[in-house]
């Protein structure tokens, strides 16, 4: 090639240089190698230093690699495939100082790396002289950790960005021209593609960066034959999905893969990535839902979908984010034929509750997991999931109603909602006034029933704790649209809820006819023959008080701890409350010459044992500073002490012992 050619060919491929400009690049050469070089040689010079092969036209190698690119290093060269472009950006810099900023992604057969263009240089991209698919030669580049700790390559005064007019001979595919499929994405993965069928779409949210510039992000969940996938998408990517539906289905360029919310993997897709609505693919077939029955959940599940028959509607209750503003929540139970969970719906979710009624069938896609009360197993669905009312499906004719038959007490779990009991009232209920979080006084009674398959504790609130008021031992009760919880101390209970009904079916003052016989008509057993779930009476002596006996804090309403805090006393489960009551527990251990059991004293029996009401023990408590204050107090005179015990025995689902739930005290 003649000197012409080769400024022609220099102009080609570099047309953010003139004519003028060339000419005092080859100019500035000549006098740097003391005007030995000819014209021609300084030219020919110049174009190898642009990365232009003058003999045969291939791209000249410059030994780097990709995967050779450390932090710290200060003049680095590489050639690679553009894969990725995004548009220049304005900034102030400290000084006041207007900039600009671009940024590539480019690969070659050893792996990806961002680029990062300062400047000026950015005219390549502003200029439309790079786009993805390009074979570029970066040359005196620096590298500097990026935002996600890896190596980015900066071209700043000294680099270079030049198009190449050939590709090298890569011996792999670059990043861009292979679709991965959903269950091979793997942690770490970066500049990703793959194609997915719509399952859901979040909201979009709006937030404002350090700098103050305002951004907003979007999550989407995707699916394959292969799995599911959440991908999160950020500001300009956000506004080519506002209008997708479900079932689209979209081709994800650029992605990165990382831990989100759950632990889960998700698929983050920023301004070098892109999102491509598809238009007639074959994985439309994947927006149908893939079942999954209630027997099956597992803990840590995070896109599953479930069908179930509503058994029972909960209330809508409104609370304080810790990150502000006020969030709502409500709990729907479901079952199908294999068993029954809790559906808690958050948000905008909840609304459905004031739409749905018991045998109305939802449909849950995209819901998770998470641990209830007694270790159950509950379904959650936030603003990623969809739930439709009575959809038109096969199974849904598989799925059983509720029956209103009466179970036997022996088969309940924790967990059971919308379930009818019927037995006889073991001992003369007890009713109370409590006051709620907002201050209201409501009534509420507890009462122990039984049937010839076990016994059990039932709480009545409100008006049905005025129907029991004045009901006698061996009142048959028949309770409906009950729910299983698990009690204080591990043991079961029934209480009633907003759909409960209470039927009397018979009423008497004297011992029930059925299901054994009452507590004061026990006969004192050994305690190694003591069985769970009966009534009994026991002897022995008082050998020692476990170290959890204590006085504390407790909701009137639940009985559960509650904190302290600048506004008030604080309870989980109920909210804000009024005022504390101070709750009594004492566990000993009682034995005899056959064996020994753990005996837990609450209330009124903890008093009689310690011989101090509740308030005086938490006066003592308070006094000094330890919750286990009073039961030290009275240690000394407890232990050996020679004791009758009547109780229920009950399996703990703590540590799987034996405990006696003393309901009467008697010191021999």
């Amino acid at each position: 090639m003649n000197r012409k050619e080769i400024i022609e060919k220099i102009l080609a491929l570099r047309s953010d240089l003139t004519a003028d400009d060339l000419q005092r690049i080859i100019r500035t050469k000549i006098e740097g190698a003391g005007r030995l070089l000819t014209e021609e040689g300084a030219t020919f010079m110049v174009a190898n230093e642009f990365g232009i092969d003058l003999s045969n036209g291939n791209v000249v190698g410059t030994g780097m690699k990709v995967k050779d690119l450390i932090i710290g290093a200060n003049d680095a060269t590489i050639v690679g495939v553009v894969n990725a472009v995004s548009p220049p950006k304005s900034f102030v810099r400290r000084d006041g100082v207007e900039g600009q900023v671009a940024r590539l992604v480019v690969s070659d057969d050893t792996g990806s790396v961002r680029v990062v263009l300062w400047n000026e240089k950015t005219d390549v991209i502003s200029q439309g002289k790079v786009a993805t698919n390009q074979t570029v030669r970066i040359s005196h580049g620096y590298v500097r950790a990026g935002l996600t700790g890896d190596p980015e390559l900066n071209v700043g005064r000294r680099g270079t960005v030049v198009v190449l007019s050939s590709a090298p001979a890569f011996e792999r595919e670059t990043p861009q021209s292979s679709l991965k499929k959903i269950r091979d994405l793997a942690e770490g993965d970066y500049f990703v593609n793959f194609v997915g069928v719509v399952k859901g779409l979040s909201q979009v949210s709006s937030f404002r960066r350090a700098n103050g510039m305002e951004g907003q992000v979007m999550r989407v969940r995707l699916a394959d034959a292969t799995g599911r996938v959440r991908a999160v998408l950020w500001d300009d990517q956000v506004d080519s999905v506002k209008e997708t539906r479900r079932g689209d289905v979209l081709e994800i360029v650029g992605g990165q893969v990382r831990r989100g919310l759950g632990n889960v993997l998700e698929v983050h897709v920023g301004r070098l990535g892109q999102v491509k609505l598809l238009k007639d693919s074959e994985l439309s077939e994947y927006s149908l839902p893939t079942l999954t029955k209630i027997s099956g959940l597992k803990l840590g599940m995070n896109d599953v979908d479930v069908l179930g028959r509503i058994m029972d509607v909960g209330q809508i209750r409104e609370f304080e984010r810790r990150s502000g503003g006020v969030g709502r929540v409500g709990s729907l139970y479901v079952m199908d034929e294999t068993g029954s969970t809790r559906l808690t719906l958050w948000d905008a979710k909840a609304d459905v509750l004031d739409e749905v009624s018991p045998d109305d069938v939802v449909l849950v896609e995209g819901g998770y997991t998470r641990e209830g009360l007694g270790g159950v197993v509950e379904l959650n669905l936030g603003s990623m999931g969809v739930l439709t009312v009575n959809p038109e499906r096969e199974e849904v004719q598989s799925l059983p109603h509720f029956s209103s038959n009466a179970m036997a007490i022996g088969d309940l779990n924790v967990g059971m909602r919308s379930i009818t009991v019927e037995g006889d009232i073991v001992e003369d209920p007890a009713v109370r006034d409590v006051t709620t979080r907002d201050g209201a006084e409501i009534r509420v009674a507890s009462l122990r029933i039984r049937d010839e398959s076990g016994e059990i504790g039932v709480t009545l609130w409100r008006d049905l704790a005025d129907r029991i008021d004045g009901l006698g031992a061996g009142t048959r009760l028949r309770i409906k649209n009950t729910y299983v919880k698990m009690g204080f101390f591990g043991d079961l209970e029934l209480s009633s809820g907003r759909t409960t009904e209470l039927e009397l079916l018979s009423e008497s003052e004297g011992t029930p006819e059925r299901g054994g016989p009452l507590i004061n008509d026990l006969a004192t057993e050994k305690i190694q023959a003591v069985q769970v779930e009966e009534s009994t009476e026991v002897q022995g002596r008082i050998m020692e008080v476990n170290a959890n006996s204590k006085v504390y804090p407790s909701c009137p309403n639940c009985m559960k701890r509650v904190r302290e805090e600048e506004r008030g006393w604080m309870c989980e489960s109920c909210g804000e409350i009024p005022q504390q009551v101070p709750r009594l527990i004492v566990e000993v251990i009682v034995e005899d010459d056959s064996g020994s059991i753990n005996s837990v004293f609450s209330g009124a029996v903890a008093e009689k044992l310690l011989n101090m009401s509740s308030d005086t023990a938490w006066n003592l408590a308070l006094q000094a500073g330890s919750e286990v204050a009073p039961v030290d107090d009275a240690r000394d005179r407890i232990v050996g002490a020679n004791v009758q015990l009547t109780g229920r025995v009950v399996r703990s689902r703590r540590d799987g012992n034996l405990r006696l739930h003393v309901e009467q005290l008697t010191v021999l």
